[in-house]
């Protein structure tokens, strides 16, 4: 998961803030920690989408591949842009896609601790689209939707994952249960 990350300023404010088993610290580029977090709840939308608990869905290579492929996509649209990525895990983004793809017996043993969450456990996304509340899309995915518009490049599978998103999350809609296959553009 990572420590939490907060903006470097003056004193010694993360430490402060850091007690047993909830480390705090800083950063003097907090905005490339901001784009490295937001890579990692690309995830939250294919969630919602599968229908599937979190743990599940991890250990399903299919939709962490697609994760991956969303996260490549955007990587390029920011190293495009000459944005900064900073991961908020222990591995760089780039080391975390070639992890999402690995078969999944290796998956399991390399990413242990990514799994030691409540097996019933889902995204807040995935509790909102099925709720038929707003999503949070246009802050994940749609920040590189925009990014792409702006540079004129094409953002198919961010843009694909954040339409399917918006209709499974309108009023009276019921959860997807969608396969990757079916998401992708």
């Amino acid at each position: 998961m990572g420590d939490i990350v907060i903006a470097a300023g003056p004193g010694e404010l993360a430490t402060k803030l850091s007690v047993p088993n909830l480390p705090v610290r800083d950063s003097e580029n907090i905005e490339a920690v901001q784009w490295g977090k937001l890579l990692v709840n690309f995830n939250n939308a294919l969630n919602a989408l599968s229908g599937l608990p979190i743990q599940q869905q991890l250990t399903d290579r299919n939709w962490r591949r697609l994760m991956a492929d969303q996260m490549t996509d955007a990587l390029a649209e920011l190293k495009a842009a000459q944005i900064p990525v900073r991961s908020t895990t222990p591995l760089s983004a780039w080391m975390t896609l070639h992890i999402l793809r690995l078969p999944t017996p290796l998956f399991i043993r390399i990413a242990a601790q990514m799994l030691t969450i409540d097996h019933t456990a889902r995204t807040s996304m995935a509790y909102d689209s099925a709720e038929g509340r707003p999503t949070e899309i246009e802050s994940l995915q749609g920040e590189i939707i925009a990014l792409g518009r702006k540079h004129r490049r094409p953002t198919p599978l961010c843009s694909r994952v954040a339409e399917r998103t918006a209709e499974a999350s309108a009023p009276g809609e019921t959860q997807p249960n969608l396969t990757p296959v079916q998401i992708r553009p």
